[in-house]
């Protein structure tokens, strides 16, 4: 398998995962992950406090690790 198609099978893969999130959990990679924001930013974009986005992201992303399971390797 090519390297390039590797990359599109986990672009696929965290996609479908993502889709899965419910919108909370959405909502915090977003703004984390594609808006490239710090977890303060994100915190005051969200109305919320710094402790309880970082609460939200860690639950994000441990749902997202249960979705992909454990065999999914990130590069």
């Amino acid at each position: 398998v090519s390297q390039s198609r590797y990359k599109v099978d986990n672009v696929i893969c965290l996609h479908q995962a993502f889709e899965q999130l419910n919108e909370k959990s959405k909502e915090v990679i977003k703004v984390y992950f594609f808006d490239g924001l710090d977890q303060k930013e994100c915190a005051e974009v969200l109305g919320i406090t710094q402790g309880a986005f970082s609460k939200r992201l860690s639950k994000a992303l441990e749902q997202m690790k249960n979705i992909l399971g454990e065999d999914f390797l990130f590069d």
